[in-house]
């Protein structure tokens, strides 16, 4: 009998252990499907109605054009084209250029004094802070705008008999002209303030005109910065226009540059060099008039003036140590 016994403890320790490592791979399945429904539970969580999809749902970044209180009493007016105008008491005193550093933090760069501004937009949307690159602290509070979001721009956009015998043609992307007699006298941006009223901020002789566009769609009415009386009945929509206009070639693409280089030029504003594959520049370009343009460069102080054809595919200019440059669009 106690033979027996014996030679049946190996065979019970043998099943004791098999019984164990049975109950481990089961712990172990249960573990993994316990894993699998949790990852199954976020991604049905994160495709449920009023998620992005896929396995993360990132929120909207919000938007960074508009009309914002800034320092020392100004305006700040941010166009969706990279560029910003700044204004104190209804007169232009300042403009330039804005690039996104990525995320939220955006700098921008004044034309006049020298000044760059480094800043942070909040979650929201309706604040900004930073500092520049003098150490002052900025702080802005949202006013108007965004561009195209706080009221719809189809129902801005067209065409519009103004004063003094001018044409008025305001376009989607926010920007204007003015005509008079058949020839182009001024341009500029136009701002939502809120609701049905806007800014017009013009290029030349320092205009600011602040109008409400009538329920209908069908007027605007208002004053500009030196109280004059304004109004404009439109005379056509987007597609139908009293007054066509030649579309402006578009600068934004891909270049054969100087010296075997390719120039990016991107639509926010900025650009990049590369030769060989490698990126060897980046800056940012600013409209000066018309098809004129200029690019200045991060590294090496270039400062390219060059000129778009009119069919938009060549570049011609100079840099600011007079050299030749010209570029192909490819």
């Amino acid at each position: 009998m106690k033979r027996r016994l014996y030679l049946c403890l190996p065979l019970v320790a043998v099943l004791l252990i098999s019984i164990s490592a049975l109950g481990d791979d089961l712990n172990q399945e249960r573990t993994t499907l316990h894993a699998c429904q949790i990852l199954t539970g976020v991604r049905n969580l994160q495709n449920s109605p009023g998620s992005a999809g896929g396995w993360e749902a990132y929120p909207a970044r919000p938007q960074l054009e508009g009309t914002w209180n800034w320092v020392s009493g100004q305006t700040l007016v941010i166009h969706h084209d990279g560029t910003f105008d700044v204004y104190l008491n209804g007169g232009n005193i300042n403009e330039g250029h804005w690039t996104s550093l990525g995320r939220n933090q955006y700098r921008f760069v004044h034309r006049n004094g020298g000044w760059v501004d480094t800043v942070t937009l909040s979650p929201d949307g309706n604040a900004l802070d930073g500092t520049n690159n003098r150490n002052s602290t900025l702080h802005g509070s949202r006013s108007g705008g965004p561009e195209e979001l706080a009221h719809p721009a189809s129902e801005l956009e067209g065409t519009w008999n103004w004063v003094s015998g001018q044409t008025l043609v305001l376009h989607r992307d926010g920007t204007f002209d003015v005509y008079q007699n058949g020839g182009k006298i001024n341009e500029g941006h136009w701002t939502n303030l809120g609701g049905n009223r806007y800014r017009f901020v013009h290029r030349n002789g320092g205009w600011v005109d602040t109008v409400t566009l009538s329920p209908d769609g069908m007027a605007l009415d208002g004053t500009n910065n030196r109280n004059s009386a304004l109004h404009g009945s439109r005379s056509g929509t987007p597609e139908v226009s009293a007054h066509p206009v030649r579309p402006r070639p578009q600068l934004e693409g891909t270049w054969n540059w100087v010296s075997g280089q390719t120039l990016v030029i991107h639509r926010d504003g900025t650009l990049e060099v590369y030769l060989n594959g490698e990126k060897i520049n980046d800056g940012h370009w600013t409209n000066l008039e018309g098809n004129q343009y200029r690019f200045v460069h991060r590294n090496g102080g270039w400062v390219d003036t060059v000129t778009l054809s009119p069919d938009g595919n060549e570049l011609d200019g100079t840099n600011n140590r007079n050299s030749t440059l010209h570029g192909s669009r490819r």
